[in-house]
């Protein structure tokens, strides 16, 4: 009886933890949860004129760049700090495999050239919110100091 009992609840915890990779919420690319308007590219202006650039690529790759002026980065010419890595989501969280941080205590005003360098950057909550309305998409940082990333569509016209 005793033998029984211990193979039914080896059996259940591993049908659990089938049922748990095989939904999504496990580790690994999030691909199956990702919207299509989240490809593209995303830009943010510090106070003292710097521009990050986020490009989410539908590869699950993205590029990570800073511009030390809006002319730079609308005329196309080489970011003053560039970096690549991974990116996963999961309808729940953001993760960034490493990651490059130009404000890293969130505050956009604490601008920190050289970037810091991090394994990874986490973001948990709502971080990306679809077009609406006359609205474009955009991603959030940090909602508490308007650390937030308009999509672009056109470099000419963003952040005008």
């Amino acid at each position: 009886m005793k033998a029984t009992t211990c193979i039914r609840k080896n059996w259940l915890l591993w049908l659990a933890s089938i049922a748990l990779l095989g939904n999504g919420s496990g580790c690994g690319v999030f691909r199956k949860n990702m919207d299509k308007e989240m490809i593209g590219e995303y830009a943010f202006q510090f106070p003292s004129g710097g521009i990050e650039v986020l490009e989410l690529r539908k590869d699950s790759t993205y590029q990570h760049t800073f511009h030390e002026e809006i002319e730079s980065y609308r005329s196309g010419k080489e970011p003053a700090y560039q970096s690549t890595g991974t990116w996963e989501y999961n309808g729940e969280r953001f993760a960034f495999r490493p990651w490059q941080d130009f404000a890293p205590s969130g505050n956009p005003v604490s601008l920190v050239l050289p970037p810091l360098h991090r394994s990874s950057l986490l973001m948990y909550g709502q971080g990306w919110y679809p077009a609406k309305n006359d609205r474009p998409a955009y991603f959030v940082m940090d909602r508490d100091y308007d650390y937030i990333f308009i999509k672009v569509d056109d470099r000419n016209e963003v952040l005008k």
